[in-house]
């Protein structure tokens, strides 16, 4: 099946790429208007809400831009005030990473690997985020799961998954949960795990 189709003069990403591509794209009225569409450069399609990242390798035709998208995956021309995110720069280097996991199994049965190690490397995950895109991302998925957290601080910098699909590879990346630990009204700060946005 074609993952990309173009369809009454627009092009259309067809599920279950577009449940993958829609599930990490903003779906809220931002001040950053740009985020709630999807990025094509060459080759790829992009997404981010903002504590998410998807990057999807494809072969493609698409004139590269930032279009407003259907709730069906139609890509729309529009002009678009604002700009994507550089997200070439937000994508982290393996170099200041550590390697966690590597799993070939199927990815439900990944998820929970990939959620204990991250536990364990001191990542708090927001579930809501995190499950998901990887329910999308099994019904594509074709190859290992690769996940690095970063060296110095992973509780604090976003961790990155790699997947094989039957499209190409699909980097995925999200911010942890950050927690504060104080108390409300103790002075001087006893300890206490309360989550931070």
């Amino acid at each position: 099946m074609k993952r990309l189709i173009k369809e009454y003069g627009h092009w259309k990403i067809q599920s279950p790429l577009w449940e993958l591509i829609d599930s990490c794209r903003s779906d809220e009225k931002m001040t950053r208007f740009s985020i709630e569409h999807v990025y094509v450069p060459e080759n790829r399609l992009v997404a981010t809400d903002g504590r998410r990242l998807i990057v999807v390798n494809i072969e493609h035709k698409i004139k590269e831009g930032l279009y407003p998208v259907t709730k069906d995956g139609y890509l729309l021309k529009a002009d678009v005030d604002g700009e994507f995110p550089k997200y070439q720069d937000i994508v982290p280097d393996k170099k200041n990473m550590t390697h966690i996991i590597e799993s070939e199994d199927s990815l439900e049965m990944a998820s929970f690997l990939v959620l204990g190690a991250l536990v364990n490397a001191g990542c708090i995950v927001d579930l809501k985020k995190f499950l998901p895109p990887m329910k999308a991302l099994e019904k594509i998925k074709a190859g290992r799961v690769n996940v690095w957290v970063n060296a110095s601080e992973p509780e604090q910098r976003p961790f990155m998954l790699e997947c094989q699909t039957s499209l190409d590879l699909v980097t995925y990346i999200q911010m942890p949960v950050r927690v504060k630990n104080r108390i409300k009204g103790v002075p001087n700060g006893k300890e206490e795990n309360t989550k931070e946005d």
